[in-house]
């Protein structure tokens, strides 16, 4: 992991609790994990977090610093749901409401409300799931089967 390079100038955003999760990324990255949770959170236990976590928070980390995750368009990628919230955890959010959006045949997208518990701020944050393959196989041959109407879903309402 190159935690140690420099990093480079936050993408602008609108919202200003966006724009402090920015400032976290960039001290995570220009100092790395360990000084960054002696500053920033000091009851996450790094030792218990394995590497393929902690590259995860570093990719999660530069994509904030890039803008992803603040919109449905610009969904974080490549984390997973365990990179999420490992990244969540450094970041000191907590999870208020989650809910999921269908992103085409094979995708989700992870719409997470979230707080920041260091500044009371609310925000959402984004985060694209592949779904399995399997899931993917047996909803196709389910979707050939059905013969009723289609029912969508936006943000818990049928439409």
């Amino acid at each position: 992991m190159s935690t140690q390079k420099k990093c480079k100038t936050p993408v602008k955003t609108k919202s200003q609790a966006y724009k402090d999760l920015q400032v976290k990324a960039k001290i995570y990255l220009d100092q790395g994990p360990e000084k960054y949770t002696a500053l920033v959170n000091d009851g996450l236990k790094l030792e218990i977090i394995s590497v393929d976590l902690l590259q995860k928070i570093e990719h999660g980390m530069k994509q904030i610093m890039q803008g992803r995750g603040s919109t449905v368009k610009k969904s974080f990628t490549g984390l997973g749901v365990d990179g999420f919230y490992a990244l969540t955890r450094i970041l000191n959010l907590v999870i208020e409401m989650q809910e999921l959006l269908f992103h085409g045949p094979a995708e989700l997208v992870d719409k997470m409300h979230m707080i920041d518990s260091t500044t009371g701020k609310s925000f959402v944050l984004y985060n694209l799931l592949a779904l399995p393959r399997s899931l993917t196989e047996n909803q196709t041959q389910e979707d050939e089967a059905y013969d009723g109407p289609d029912i969508i879903y936006v943000d818990g309402y049928s439409l």
